[in-house]
């Protein structure tokens, strides 16, 4: 999720000029690292509720936006599915047996 975040951020940046693009690359960079603040609100302290609360949120980016310029934006378009399943599968892959055990042994040494 990282490597999205500084994908979406980089492209931010290169594209500041164009502010329909900025923007929009701004919230998907922002739906990257907002994984790490859901998962810590109370009631929501597991990957599902992360996962949820960060689709939720993805769900209000671009309905907010969709609603306002009466159409969807291709930066959401292709930006927020790439953006919410590399979230699933991090988290699936988190809770893989051979993550546990790479963890394990980064943690024990």
């Amino acid at each position: 999720m990282l490597l999205l975040f500084a994908g979406f951020f980089a492209a931010a940046v290169l594209l500041r000029k164009r502010s329909d693009l900025h923007r929009r690359l701004v919230l998907l960079a922002t739906l990257c690292i907002l994984p790490a603040a859901v998962g810590r609100l109370p009631g929501l302290h597991s990957n599902e509720g992360a996962v949820l609360g960060t689709g939720f949120a993805a769900v209000v980016f671009i309905g907010v936006d969709t609603w306002r310029s009466r159409r969807l934006h291709p930066v959401f378009g292709w930006g927020a599915p790439v953006a919410l399943a590399a979230l699933y599968f991090a988290f699936k892959a988190a809770q893989s047996q051979v993550w546990t055990d790479f963890a394990t042994r980064l943690l024990s040494s």
